[in-house]
């Protein structure tokens, strides 16, 4: 039966899925190309022609889809100009999230009641990490997708045993590991999930042996599948090349001893993988390993190659909305008491997946954005609207208190808009400074340049000091990665970083300096 909160919640869903789609539109009409976005759509161009055959870092098959509408006009002989190009490809970015959002709904709604889905959607929706990166033509939206319907299909899958929901499985980690190589950690989560549904459910009906070998076969028919997509996504192209032929492929490979060991002892075994993907995660390893192929990592105010084991933890505080932050900590803190521990096993699922992320994060070397952390908010939005729903059924105090909240999320979040990769929370109540936290991906990727040129055509018989190579009196207008240090010699502003601070910014990301008559080298 229809009934008028149902329907009530319908609407919300209908309503929160159409705003979102609004605003990513907006946003993918109005900001220029991020600085990874063409490499992306060229990498989705070749795998669609079938000629993807090197590895090209974090571009991964899954980015075929942003090149298609493109490539789909081109066969129709439709003209597109370039920034009609950049938006129809990222139209398939904003489908997935909007897609994301509705599935974030779903499983709340599943796990806790009505009501929690329409919080978890209200918290995913008004995130300004999904805004910024579900309105690009980039892997990292579809990755954080993938991967929560992988781990959620997969639960599925070890309660009901129906054929449906494992082919719903390993589609999804399919996809998750086209996407993005943080999927590679799925195997871990689903192990996990497995004990875990192995200890909560009645006793086993057959024997150990029949048991260990119905696990095996299982095992490697899902396996067998994942791998076949896989392959499939790239048409084969440097499939099954050997151990030993990687060391000619990937530059370095050989001093790292875990290839090593293998290429001596098993260099004749086929790589199940595509060429291009295997690479991939061989040159991503090593690079991680080295702290190679990306700029220096910037975290207020210092710069370190290496990264820094706090960055992800400092990001997340900085550029997650607060009102978020505080529910996520009284939802947690909320499971402490002994009558909440039965829940634990429970929110495992949702917990789990995001703390393997955030810890595998904290030790690579790449810190480059908070985008990285992408993948955890699904599930820390459908946790935490089970937690509001909860709150909010116990009185008007507590009603209050999350409608406050809310507003201010909206407000918090809708503010930076069209320019969410430049988000900052109240914690940095000055967006002038934003640049003295963080950088690169954080605030500044290329997004802004638009805005740059109707600055710079308003201004234009203004003498204005654009990314002056020597100090120099007078107005100075730099992006924050130059005057941060990551994409040019520390030393280079520091005369900037020194003075009085900007006077004002443009679209956030580019700042503007006033530098009084004198030498500024002297200060």
């Amino acid at each position: 039966m229809d009934t008028g909160p149902a329907r009530a919640s319908r609407l919300f869903a209908l309503g929160g899925a159409a705003l979102f789609a609004a605003l990513a539109m907006w946003a993918a009409w109005r900001l220029s190309p991020t600085i990874d976005e063409r490499d992306h759509i060229a990498f989705g161009r070749e795998v669609l022609a079938g000629t993807c055959r090197q590895a090209s870092m974090q571009k991964m098959a899954v980015t075929a889809l942003n090149a298609a509408p493109q490539a789909a006009a081109d066969s129709l002989g439709i003209r597109l100009s370039p920034r009609e190009a950049l938006f129809v490809a990222r139209l398939p970015t904003i489908l997935a999230a909007v897609l994301l959002l509705l599935l974030v709904r779903a499983v709340a709604a599943r796990r806790y009641g009505r009501a929690a889905g329409d919080f978890a959607l209200f918290l995913a929706v008004f995130c300004p990490t999904t805004l910024a990166h579900g309105s690009l033509a980039t892997n990292d939206l579809f990755a954080a997708a993938s991967m929560f319907g992988a781990v959620l299909a997969f639960e599925t899958w070890l309660r009901r045993r129906t054929w449906q929901w494992w082919a719903a499985s390993a589609f999804a980690a399919a996809l998750a590991l086209l996407s993005k190589q943080t999927a590679l950690l799925l195997p871990a989560a689903c192990l996990v999930m497995v004990a875990l549904v192995r200890r909560a459910g009645p006793a086993p009906d057959r024997a150990f042996p029949a048991r260990a070998a119905r696990a095996v076969l299982g095992t490697t028919l899902y396996v067998a599948v994942v791998l076949l997509a896989v392959n499939a996504a790239y048409a084969f192209r440097g499939s099954f090349h050997t151990v030993a032929e990687y060391r000619g492929f990937v530059n370095g490979l050989e001093e790292s001893r875990v290839y090593t060991t293998l290429a001596d002892h098993a260099g004749a075994l086929p790589v199940p993988l595509p060429k291009a993907f295997a690479e991939g995660i061989a040159a991503g390893a090593l690079m991680n390993k080295w702290g190679t192929g990306h700029p220096p990592v910037y975290l207020l105010g210092e710069l370190n190659q290496k990264g820094f084991r706090h960055y992800y933890a400092v990001a997340a505080a900085l550029k997650w909305p607060l009102p978020f932050l505080l529910v996520l900590v009284a939802s947690l803190l909320a499971l402490l008491p002994r009558a909440a521990r039965s829940r634990w096993r429970r929110e495992t699922v949702l917990l789990l997946p995001p703390l393997l992320v955030f810890v595998f994060l904290s030790f690579t070397t790449a810190q480059i954005g908070v985008r990285y952390l992408l993948p955890m908010l699904p599930f820390l939005h459908v946790f935490c609207g089970g937690a509001l729903a909860r709150a909010f059924a116990r009185g008007r105090t507590l009603r209050a208190g999350i409608l406050l909240l809310g507003v201010w999320q909206v407000v918090s979040v809708l503010s930076y808009h069209p320019h969410q990769i430049a988000y900052f929370n109240e914690i940095v109540p000055d967006r002038r400074l934003s640049w003295r936290y963080l950088a690169d991906s954080n605030l500044d990727w290329g997004q802004n340049r638009r805005d740059l040129e109707e600055y710079l055509s308003a201004n234009r018989g203004r003498p204005i000091h654009f990314r002056p190579p020597q100090p120099v009196s007078g107005t100075v207008l730099v992006d924050a990665n130059s005057l941060t240090g990551t994409t040019c010699p520390p030393e280079v502003y520091a005369w900037l970083r020194r003075g009085p601070p900007p006077v004002r910014h443009v679209a956030y990301s580019w700042l503007v300096f006033e530098v009084p008559p004198g030498d500024p080298a002297d200060r």
